[in-house]
């Protein structure tokens, strides 16, 4: 996907730094599907809406990382972390992540973060401003555009809409929930997301079993 496919102003891929899958609550979109597999939430989210014309296994603990380059970044784990400049003076805190969905088993790419600044404004920061991120902040570089954030056609805001949703795990069929997401660099310095952890089985006082799995799997 070329940069000419993103939406005007959302800026792809930088490298920042990785972390471990985790589990928040989250709120739930009453719109957004609750069951099946990623792959019909993908289709779903991007099928026009009635009326409109037809268009286009591992778990652990959020780590401090060193600066350098980074293979993947658990996107639940940055929720709520501080935002800072270059020169340690905070910026806002992180509330979601914003990707873009495409059909079937392709990874959806990610455009950059929401980060809510003061007062209780949400704007939105391309990845490629983001430099590092570690246990207790994300660091960002350049101009802020304080416009306030809205979500455009086709984005999908990751830690909302995914996080908490039950989907089918491919290989056997069974039910799990979506704990995680991770994103992966590419070659070309873009953000995929690749990897889905989820918790399947548990019950009454019982956790389950945590996993991580490849996007196409669930």
């Amino acid at each position: 996907m070329c940069s000419s496919d993103l939406p005007a102003e959302r800026s792809p891929a930088a490298p920042c730094q990785a972390d471990q899958p985790g589990n928040r609550p989250r709120h739930r979109d009453p719109s957004y599907p609750h069951r099946g597999t990623l792959r019909d939430v993908a289709d779903t989210l991007l099928r026009p809406p009635r009326g409109s014309p037809a268009g286009g296994g591992c778990g652990g603990n959020l780590r401090s990382m060193a600066t350098g380059p980074t293979t993947r970044v658990f996107l639940a784990r940055l929720a709520g972390l501080t935002v800072l400049d270059p020169q340690a003076d905070q910026v806002g805190r992180v509330r979601d992540a914003v990707i873009i969905l495409r059909p079937g088993a392709t990874p959806p790419r990610v455009l950059g973060l929401v980060v809510e600044v003061q007062p209780r404004r949400r704007v939105f920061v391309p990845i490629g401003q983001v430099t590092s991120i570690d246990a207790d902040a994300v660091i960002v570089r350049g101009r802020i555009n304080l416009r306030r954030f809205e979500r455009r056609a086709g984005e999908t805001l990751a830690i909302t809409e995914l996080l908490d949703r039950k989907v089918t795990v491919v290989e056997d069929g069974s039910t799990a929930t979506v704990v995680d997401v991770g994103m992966d660099q590419s070659r070309s310095r873009d953000w995929f997301v690749t990897r889905v952890a989820v918790r399947s089985g548990g019950g009454f006082r019982r956790r389950g079993q945590l996993r991580t799995l490849d996007w196409d799997a669930v």
